[in-house]
């Protein structure tokens, strides 16, 4: 999640020449991953009650455990296209550069 928002606020850095179109993958992959955090969570306290009580619901830690690697899952799939946008981009050399300039110096 950090590593998403560093992104977001120095995507002023690369200077793509899609004016950065990409990080429309961002919120949805956000939302994913608070999501998936939520449960990660709810599986935790749930997790912890029923150890410290000694009775076990097995279903309600499955559901919780389901739904957070699910949405992890799903989180994945916008933060790949984001990647592979940025990696074609640099690869081909989709930035703007001062004039005359495509080396690692500018």
């Amino acid at each position: 999640m950090g590593g998403t928002i560093i992104l977001t606020v120095t995507a002023g850095a690369v200077k793509l020449r899609d004016r950065n179109w990409g990080l429309i993958w961002m919120p949805p992959a956000w939302v994913f991953l608070v999501e998936s955090l939520f449960w990660a969570a709810q599986f935790k306290s749930a997790l912890t009650y029923q150890v410290a009580a000694g009775r076990y619901d097995f279903p309600r830690l499955n559901d919780a455990l389901f739904l957070q690697v699910e949405l992890f899952k799903y989180a994945l799939a916008p933060l790949l296209v984001l990647a592979f946008w940025y990696l074609v981009a640099r690869l081909l050399l989709f930035e703007d550069h001062p004039r005359g300039r495509v080396d690692s110096e500018s």
